[in-house]
């Protein structure tokens, strides 16, 4: 028995996905990158976040990341839903709840999924001794900014945007799911994971699984978005501009700037 060929448009789209993340050349070839990404026993873009954080990350935002990663390669969530999202010991960020769960720290009143946790552990302590990264405290509270900086580095589409329903982001709209920590109303969001449903006769759902808030601004700061210039306008003797930043259609940050020709 065969296994059935990949459809073309399928193949198509991991190839240029697996380009952007820097893991295969122009000719479809492993790129360096792409070589040190094949010994790691997770998916492409989760070995090309560890592989960010190896070459630069401080120790304690890489020790992150490999939880982070090791909680990504199980099987569902670690936690069960939340019944008082009002406790002060639930983080409001996915990254967050899933590294605590996975650290034994407090995660409000969510229940631990045990087998799950487990897992999770285990993998954590391979991906470890692959990378000789180091262990943080039990205790260390992940910084979010950081985390999430070092996210966009490995994979820019993985920002998003709110706008009427769901966020967008680089050509695809998500939802949050119903089991997320993050706040609906959140600005903007980066996300590692993303679960789609295709229902017949309807249009494919993706909900965000594993999401990071942060502000449209934040966004801006990671150059993310394209700038474009408004209508110029002269005042005492310069030639101004309105620089707006965008992702999405949504305007992230803009700026007033002197506007120079060609020299």
């Amino acid at each position: 028995t065969f296994l059935d060929p990949p459809a073309p448009d399928a193949l198509q789209a991991a190839t240029s996905r697996l380009q952007r993340l820097g893991l295969v050349d122009d000719d479809g070839l492993p790129s360096d990158l792409g070589r040190r990404a094949a010994r790691l026993p997770v998916d492409p873009p989760l070995a090309r976040l560890l592989l960010e954080a190896e070459d630069g990350a401080e120790p304690d935002l890489q020790a992150d990341v490999v939880d982070l990663v090791a909680t990504l390669s199980v099987a569902g969530q670690l936690t069960g839903r939340s019944r008082d999202e009002a406790d002060p010991d639930t983080p409001d960020c996915d990254a967050t709840l899933r590294i605590r769960a996975l650290r034994g720290q407090p995660i409000g009143d969510r229940p631990q999924r045990r087998h799950a946790v487990q897992e999770a552990r285990r993998i954590a302590k391979q991906l470890r001794r692959l990378l000789r990264a180091p262990r943080t405290d039990s205790n260390h509270e992940p910084d979010r900014e950081a985390l999430a900086a070092l996210i966009l580095r490995a994979d820019p589409s993985a920002a998003f945007v709110a706008r009427r329903q769901g966020f967008a982001g680089d050509g695809l709209r998500v939802t949050l799911s119903p089991d997320s920590a993050v706040d609906p109303e959140a600005e903007a969001l980066v996300v590692l994971e993303i679960r789609s449903q295709r229902k017949r006769g309807l249009k494919a759902l993706h909900q965000a699984t594993c999401a990071l808030p942060v502000t449209r601004r934040f966004l801006a700061t990671q150059g993310l978005g394209e700038e474009r210039v408004g209508q110029p306008r002269f005042e005492g003797g310069r030639l101004l501009g309105l620089v707006r930043r965008e992702l999405a259609g949504v305007l992230l940050a803009e700026r007033e700037e002197t506007l120079r020709g060609p020299t």
